[in-house]
């Protein structure tokens, strides 16, 4: 779940309620409004851990993310930056399918008047190095983006899968991911509270299981950024010093 809330503080128990009656596993808040004279005990959701990051020196802004207890999440605190509101968790349970070893989610706030240079290469940089840790992961990108131009994030490559408006006529509480396959058009939800932002509700699909065919397997060749760049670091950091040794070409090869 995503939403703009325009201060939580006096939200918290509306908040409560939508988060328990949507069975949502992680819900992303920006304009949280906090600051650290708020403890973490006034704005505690049972059932619920919160991660927060207030903004500091102004009032406003500020991220956060309520991850339900028996959700694996781990926040990545070395992706933040004192530039960007944003906040990072790293998804994975014991079992997660062969194709896909964790699930990135970030939660980001880019004001009308940031800058958009930084704010987006802050977020390639954190892929990019979430990418080369991860070369197999989903990822799955929430804010209110504002105006931001997304080409370079949409050149990931990331889907922006989230089409009616959320503020007004306009489309600000944006989610892209990689993982487009495995979710169903987000649902657009009431507003919470007196906040002019309505809530963006992302729901995971239900695959039947079908009956085993015949497999035939097809290789094509990635067209994948980050598969890319790992593909780049690899030959960069490999030894070849062995190879040049070597007399024959045949050898070599």
């Amino acid at each position: 779940m995503l939403t703009n809330i325009r201060s939580v503080t006096n939200k918290i128990d509306e908040l409560s309620a939508v988060l328990k009656l949507n069975n949502v596993s992680i819900c992303c808040i920006t304009e949280t409004w906090l600051t650290d004279k708020i403890s973490i005990s006034s704005i505690d959701v049972t059932g619920y851990t919160c991660h927060r990051r207030d903004r500091t020196g102004r009032a406003g802004g500020g991220v956060m993310c309520y991850v339900r207890c028996d959700v694996p999440c781990q926040r990545l605190t070395e992706l933040e930056a004192d530039d960007v509101e944003s906040l990072w968790l790293l998804y994975r349970e014991k079992r997660m399918p062969r194709h896909l070893s964790h699930i990135v989610i970030a939660v980001i706030y880019h004001p009308p008047t940031a800058d958009s240079h930084t704010t987006v290469a802050h977020i390639t940089e954190r892929l990019d190095c979430v990418s080369k840790s991860h070369p197999s992961c989903g990822i799955i990108l929430t804010g209110d983006f504002n105006r931001l131009p997304d080409s370079q994030i949409r050149q990931f490559p990331l889907h922006q899968v989230v089409q009616a408006p959320t503020r007004g006529a306009a489309i600000l509480d944006k989610i892209y991911t990689n993982v487009l396959e495995w979710y169903s058009e987000p649902e657009i939800l009431p507003n919470i509270g007196k906040s002019d932002h309505m809530v963006v509700c992302l729901m995971p699909k239900s695959f039947d299981r079908q009956p085993h065919g015949k497999r035939t397997r097809v290789a094509v060749r990635s067209n994948d950024r980050s598969a890319k760049f790992c593909l780049e670091m690899a030959l960069r950091q490999h030894n070849w010093s062995a190879m040049y040794a070597l007399e024959s070409t045949e050898a070599m090869c």
